[in-house]
Protein backbone atom coordinates (compact mmCIF):
# COMPACT_ATOMS: atom_id res chain seq x y z
CA UNK A 1 0.00 0.00 0.00
CA UNK A 2 3.00 2.81 0.64
CA UNK A 3 4.31 1.78 -2.28
CA UNK A 4 1.34 2.24 -4.16
CA UNK A 5 0.83 5.53 -2.81
CA UNK A 6 4.18 6.77 -3.48
CA UNK A 7 3.29 5.61 -7.06
CA UNK A 8 0.27 7.26 -7.35
CA UNK A 9 1.45 10.85 -6.44
CA UNK A 10 3.75 10.23 -9.41
CA UNK A 11 0.90 9.15 -11.49
CA UNK A 12 -1.29 12.33 -10.78
CA UNK A 13 1.43 14.75 -11.76
CA UNK A 14 2.49 12.55 -14.68
CA UNK A 15 -0.90 12.28 -16.16
CA UNK A 16 -1.93 15.78 -14.86
CA UNK A 17 1.11 17.09 -17.12
CA UNK A 18 0.36 15.47 -19.94
CA UNK A 19 -3.29 15.39 -20.26
CA UNK A 20 -2.87 18.93 -20.21
CA UNK A 21 -0.22 19.27 -22.72
CA UNK A 22 -1.94 17.19 -25.20
CA UNK A 23 -5.75 18.52 -24.55
CA UNK A 24 -6.70 18.43 -28.20
CA UNK A 25 -5.59 15.50 -28.72
CA UNK A 26 -7.79 13.66 -25.75
CA UNK A 27 -10.33 11.46 -27.10
CA UNK A 28 -12.44 12.15 -24.03
CA UNK A 29 -15.62 10.01 -24.68
CA UNK A 30 -13.87 6.66 -24.63
CA UNK A 31 -12.07 8.06 -21.92
CA UNK A 32 -15.14 8.72 -19.23
CA UNK A 33 -16.72 5.50 -20.76
CA UNK A 34 -13.19 3.70 -19.89
CA UNK A 35 -13.06 5.38 -16.73
CA UNK A 36 -16.67 4.82 -15.42
CA UNK A 37 -15.83 0.88 -16.16
CA UNK A 38 -13.02 1.01 -14.21
CA UNK A 39 -14.71 3.06 -11.01
CA UNK A 40 -16.96 -0.77 -10.48
CA UNK A 41 -14.14 -2.63 -9.82
CA UNK A 42 -11.51 -0.20 -7.88
CA UNK A 43 -12.74 -0.84 -4.41
CA UNK A 44 -12.48 -4.95 -5.41
CA UNK A 45 -8.94 -4.75 -5.94
CA UNK A 46 -8.58 -2.31 -2.61
CA UNK A 47 -9.71 -4.83 -1.26
CA UNK A 48 -8.04 -7.67 -2.44
CA UNK A 49 -5.07 -5.34 -1.72
CA UNK A 50 -5.53 -6.12 2.18
CA UNK A 51 -4.85 -9.25 1.50
CA UNK A 52 -2.32 -9.15 -0.87
CA UNK A 53 -0.21 -6.42 1.97
CA UNK A 54 -0.50 -9.43 4.31
CA UNK A 55 0.94 -12.23 1.85
CA UNK A 56 4.03 -10.20 1.35
CA UNK A 57 5.64 -7.88 -1.13
CA UNK A 58 7.11 -10.86 -3.19
CA UNK A 59 3.86 -12.69 -3.34
CA UNK A 60 2.40 -10.15 -4.37
CA UNK A 61 4.75 -9.21 -6.86
CA UNK A 62 4.32 -12.83 -8.48
CA UNK A 63 0.55 -12.70 -8.92
CA UNK A 64 1.21 -9.31 -10.60
CA UNK A 65 3.59 -10.78 -12.91
CA UNK A 66 1.26 -13.92 -14.00
CA UNK A 67 -1.75 -11.48 -14.65
CA UNK A 68 0.01 -9.26 -16.75
CA UNK A 69 1.95 -11.88 -18.66
CA UNK A 70 -1.17 -13.81 -19.10
CA UNK A 71 -2.97 -10.83 -20.26
CA UNK A 72 -0.27 -10.02 -23.05
CA UNK A 73 -0.26 -13.63 -23.81
CA UNK A 74 -4.14 -13.40 -24.74
CA UNK A 75 -3.75 -9.94 -26.55
CA UNK A 76 -0.55 -11.89 -28.59
CA UNK A 77 -3.02 -14.94 -29.67
CA UNK A 78 -6.54 -13.29 -29.99
CA UNK A 79 -4.98 -10.69 -32.93
CA UNK A 80 -6.99 -7.70 -33.42
CA UNK A 81 -6.29 -5.95 -36.93
CA UNK A 82 -6.07 -1.88 -34.91
CA UNK A 83 -9.01 -0.12 -36.36
CA UNK A 84 -11.12 2.94 -35.74
CA UNK A 85 -13.70 1.02 -33.30
CA UNK A 86 -13.62 -1.80 -31.46
CA UNK A 87 -16.65 -4.45 -30.23
CA UNK A 88 -18.62 -2.42 -27.84
CA UNK A 89 -18.02 -5.06 -24.82
CA UNK A 90 -13.73 -4.88 -25.15
CA UNK A 91 -14.55 -1.36 -22.71
CA UNK A 92 -16.02 -2.50 -19.86
CA UNK A 93 -13.61 -5.88 -20.06
CA UNK A 94 -10.70 -3.61 -20.35
CA UNK A 95 -11.67 -1.26 -17.98
CA UNK A 96 -13.11 -3.41 -15.44
CA UNK A 97 -9.54 -5.61 -15.06
CA UNK A 98 -8.21 -2.44 -14.99
CA UNK A 99 -9.44 -0.97 -12.44
CA UNK A 100 -9.48 -4.09 -10.13
CA UNK A 101 -5.42 -4.29 -10.92
CA UNK A 102 -5.13 -0.41 -10.07
CA UNK A 103 -6.80 -1.33 -7.17
CA UNK A 104 -4.97 -4.77 -6.35
CA UNK A 105 -1.41 -3.86 -7.51
CA UNK A 106 -0.83 0.38 -8.09
CA UNK A 107 -1.01 -1.08 -11.79
CA UNK A 108 -4.09 -0.50 -13.96
CA UNK A 109 -2.10 0.19 -17.01
CA UNK A 110 -1.68 -3.04 -19.35
CA UNK A 111 -5.42 -3.31 -19.91
CA UNK A 112 -5.57 0.26 -21.14
CA UNK A 113 -2.57 -0.23 -22.98
CA UNK A 114 -3.95 -3.74 -25.03
CA UNK A 115 -7.31 -1.40 -25.52
CA UNK A 116 -5.73 1.63 -26.98
CA UNK A 117 -3.11 -0.63 -29.04
CA UNK A 118 -5.43 -2.05 -30.24
CA UNK A 119 -6.90 1.18 -32.31
CA UNK A 120 -5.47 3.10 -35.22
CA UNK A 121 -5.00 6.17 -33.34
CA UNK A 122 -1.76 8.06 -33.78
CA UNK A 123 0.41 8.06 -31.04
CA UNK A 124 -0.57 11.47 -29.32
CA UNK A 125 -4.32 10.03 -29.59
CA UNK A 126 -3.14 6.69 -27.62
CA UNK A 127 -0.68 8.53 -25.15
CA UNK A 128 -3.70 11.27 -24.57
CA UNK A 129 -6.04 8.42 -24.10
CA UNK A 130 -3.84 6.81 -21.32
CA UNK A 131 -2.90 9.76 -19.28
CA UNK A 132 -6.60 11.08 -19.36
CA UNK A 133 -7.84 7.77 -17.65
CA UNK A 134 -4.98 7.60 -15.19
CA UNK A 135 -5.96 10.83 -13.75
CA UNK A 136 -9.92 10.68 -13.58
CA UNK A 137 -9.21 7.64 -11.66
CA UNK A 138 -6.57 9.25 -8.81
CA UNK A 139 -9.22 10.85 -6.41
CA UNK A 140 -11.20 7.89 -6.04
CA UNK A 141 -7.98 5.42 -5.72
CA UNK A 142 -6.18 7.65 -3.14
CA UNK A 143 -9.90 8.19 -1.25
CA UNK A 144 -9.71 4.29 -1.10
CA UNK A 145 -6.23 4.08 -0.02
CA UNK A 146 -7.14 6.77 2.35
CA UNK A 147 -9.73 4.88 3.89
CA UNK A 148 -8.43 1.06 3.91
CA UNK A 149 -4.59 2.15 5.32
CA UNK A 150 -5.33 4.95 6.87
CA UNK A 151 -2.03 7.68 7.34
CA UNK A 152 0.97 5.54 6.08
CA UNK A 153 -0.97 5.53 2.69
CA UNK A 154 -1.54 9.27 2.85
CA UNK A 155 1.63 9.96 4.46
CA UNK A 156 3.72 7.90 1.48
CA UNK A 157 1.56 10.35 -1.24
CA UNK A 158 3.07 13.46 0.42
CA UNK A 159 6.76 11.76 -0.33
CA UNK A 160 5.78 11.06 -4.15
CA UNK A 161 4.63 14.75 -3.98
CA UNK A 162 7.70 15.95 -2.91
CA UNK A 163 9.39 14.44 -5.94
CA UNK A 164 7.33 15.78 -8.60
CA UNK A 165 9.72 18.26 -9.97
CA UNK A 166 11.89 15.26 -11.26
CA UNK A 167 8.69 13.65 -12.63
CA UNK A 168 7.05 16.11 -14.66
CA UNK A 169 10.79 16.61 -16.34
CA UNK A 170 11.11 13.13 -17.02
CA UNK A 171 7.19 13.62 -18.26
CA UNK A 172 8.33 16.44 -20.83
CA UNK A 173 11.27 14.38 -22.15
CA UNK A 174 8.99 11.42 -22.29
CA UNK A 175 6.50 13.20 -24.41
CA UNK A 176 9.19 14.85 -26.60
CA UNK A 177 10.69 11.09 -27.32
CA UNK A 178 6.93 10.00 -27.85
CA UNK A 179 6.17 12.20 -30.68
CA UNK A 180 9.44 10.93 -32.84
CA UNK A 181 7.89 7.39 -33.03
CA UNK A 182 4.79 6.42 -35.05
CA UNK A 183 2.05 3.70 -33.87
CA UNK A 184 3.78 0.74 -35.36
CA UNK A 185 7.25 1.31 -32.90
CA UNK A 186 5.08 2.86 -29.82
CA UNK A 187 3.26 -0.39 -29.78
CA UNK A 188 6.55 -2.19 -30.39
CA UNK A 189 7.74 -1.16 -27.51
CA UNK A 190 4.43 -1.17 -25.08
CA UNK A 191 4.57 -4.57 -25.43
CA UNK A 192 8.38 -4.87 -24.93
CA UNK A 193 7.69 -3.04 -21.34
CA UNK A 194 4.84 -5.15 -20.44
CA UNK A 195 6.66 -8.44 -21.19
CA UNK A 196 9.38 -7.21 -19.32
CA UNK A 197 7.76 -6.04 -16.35
CA UNK A 198 5.74 -9.24 -16.30
CA UNK A 199 9.03 -11.29 -16.32
CA UNK A 200 10.96 -9.43 -13.64
CA UNK A 201 7.77 -9.66 -11.52
CA UNK A 202 7.87 -13.39 -11.32
CA UNK A 203 11.34 -13.70 -11.00
CA UNK A 204 12.77 -10.63 -9.14
CA UNK A 205 11.54 -13.30 -5.86
CA UNK A 206 13.26 -15.98 -7.27
CA UNK A 207 16.40 -14.35 -7.78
Amino acid sequence: PVAISVLLAAVTMQTAYGTWHYRRHVPWRATIEMTLSRYLTLPLGIYALTFLADAGRDRAKQMLGIVLLSVVLVRLVVRVRPQEHLHPGWTPLAGTLSGFMAGAFGMGGPPLVLWAMAHDWPSRKSRAFLWSTFLLVIPLQLGLLAFAFSWPAVNAFGIGLALSPLIIIAAMVGGWLGDLLDRHRLRIIAFSFLVLIAVSAIMAPLI
